[in-house]
């Protein structure tokens, strides 16, 4: 059942939570967004952002990981209620999903990562989570690229040398730490043309969408965003 028709009888969110407490589709393998700790739990930035919203919202709701690319497709589903997963909103996402306002900024500039001296973009094979603002950009830029499902299985394929360079948004210092430590460099920056982090949820879901946006504005105006931001970054 798509999302519009699972939701065409519920007046609002605390109503869908008194049935079915909202999931949370994520990634947990985009730090500092998402990661899993030595435990084995979600933890990052968007594990904050979204325990907080769903506090104020006064609802209990529930994690899944998936796999980057199939976070849209479960919220068009209805097997997400939303997704938080350090996403930028885009023209062909905008189609098929709703996002919030940003709860995160951006600077526009992604990164190419390997080890100094690799070839440049447009003479590398490049490495690239599928279904990502990242890959499009590539395609686009007809750059040489190979597609891997999560972002640690595109840093693996670095290490093993099957792929030149890798490109994506590799910000805060957990990243930069592990790139250090394995002797790669932030070669070159390219924007991909994403807008900040945002989360999705299924177009027909308006009073959702309505409510969290109210909540991400009073986390801004009250400092809570800033507070989460620094925390991770």
């Amino acid at each position: 059942m798509s999302c519009v028709g699972s939701i065409a009888g519920i007046v609002g969110l605390l109503t869908l939570a008194s049935v079915d407490a909202p999931v949370i589709g994520t990634t947990a393998d985009f730090p500092p967004y998402t990661s899993l700790d030595a435990q084995g739990q979600i933890v990052g930035l968007d594990r904050d952002l979204g325990d907080e919203l769903c506090r104020r919202l006064a609802v209990q709701c529930s994690w899944i990981i998936a796999d980057f690319d199939q976070l849209i497709p479960g919220v068009m589903a209805g097997d997400f209620d939303m997704a938080i997963s350090g996403m930028a909103s885009s023209e062909e996402r905008e189609e098929l999903v709703n996002f919030t306002r940003d709860y995160n900024d951006t600077d526009g500039a992604d990164d190419f990562v390997g080890l100094p001296g690799a070839p440049a973009p447009d003479a590398a094979v490049i490495g690239v989570q599928s279904g990502t603002i990242h890959e499009r950009h590539l395609v686009k830029t007809g750059r040489n690229i190979r597609l891997y499902p999560t972002q640690t299985a595109t840093i693996a394929a670095l290490a093993a040398g099957e792929v030149d360079l890798i490109f994506g948004s590799f910000g805060g210092d957990v990243m930069q730490t592990q790139f250090e430590a394995a002797g790669y460099s932030y070669l070159h920056s390219e924007s991909a043309g994403q807008d900040g982090a945002a989360i999705a949820v299924c177009k027909g879901n308006t009073d959702l969408l309505a409510r969290l946006d109210t909540a991400l504005a009073a986390m801004q105006a009250d400092g809570t965003l800033d507070t989460i931001n620094a925390r991770w970054n």
